[in-house]
């Protein structure tokens, strides 16, 4: 049954970046047929909807499209509704992880000398973000990742 919301939570991370990803290809399309900055701030506009739609969803009910369709929801460890700070500290840690490369991408774009250095760094940080997360949700008997530790949330079926 534990295995079951790891395979959940993925799928209900698919549906919802599925949605905002269609966005984000405008950026990208626009990008190759007129080559402008502009396309790399909508891409960037359109990252800080998605954390805002998962920081209003999961506060409002635990749960985004995505984890309705699974049937899954975040609770607080401690009460069944999700404190503000809980969903801040959790969802902007998982953003963190999803869209800092392309921040620095951005820097490249601009021309910044440090830029290749950060973007070496940040592949790093993400990679050993994304290891943290899968390491802790396969060892700890809840599934809980490493933001789900930080943000004392835990991930269950509904």
């Amino acid at each position: 049954m534990k295995e079951t919301i790891v395979g959940a939570r993925m799928c209900a991370r698919l549906i919802d970046g599925f949605m905002f990803n269609c966005l984000r290809a405008l950026g990208i399309v626009g990008n190759m047929f007129y080559n402008s900055f502009y396309w790399f701030i909508w891409i960037d506009i359109v990252s800080v909807l998605y954390l805002i739609y998962s920081i209003y969803f999961h506060y409002k009910d635990g749960q985004t499209i995505g984890k309705k369709c699974m049937g899954i929801v975040v609770k607080g460890t401690d009460s069944e509704k999700l404190r503000l700070w809980q969903v801040i500290c959790r969802e902007t840690i998982i953003w963190m992880i999803i869209y800092f490369v392309q921040i620095v991408k951005i820097l490249n774009y601009l021309q910044f000398n440090m830029a290749p250095v950060l973007l070496n760094n940040i592949q790093v940080i993400t990679l050993f973000l994304i290891m943290m997360t899968l390491i802790t949700m396969l060892l700890n008997q809840q599934k809980r990742a490493f933001y789900d530790l930080l943000a004392k949330t835990v991930v269950v079926l509904k």
